[in-house]
């Protein structure tokens, strides 16, 4: 598990914390503001191509026709403890 893949390091930092702390919210309506990035999709193509599995969600809009993708972490022992460690990794690299 590599860095290489990630360009936005304090960006993906931010998204891979928010995933291991479970929160909500996590697509691409909040991301400019919460996560420091307009393309919220290539943060996330970045870190599944550095190991980490991340699910898709589809969440309708209320009163609409409308439905947004939401990001969840996989929450299998193997692919939390690869979350860690990348995160240790871009903490380690913005420190």
């Amino acid at each position: 598990m590599t860095l290489e893949h990630i360009i936005n390091h304090e960006s993906s930092q931010r998204i891979l914390k928010a995933l291991l702390d479970g929160e909500e919210d996590i697509s691409s309506s909040s991301s400019e503001w919460r996560y420091l990035t307009t393309r919220i999709t290539n943060q996330i193509s970045a870190l599944r191509k550095s190991g980490i599995d991340i699910e898709t969600k589809t969440v309708k809009v209320p009163d609409s026709r409308k439905y947004y993708g939401r990001y969840v972490l996989a929450q299998d022992e193997q692919n939390i403890e690869r979350a860690v460690l990348l995160l240790e990794k871009l903490e380690e690299k913005l420190a």
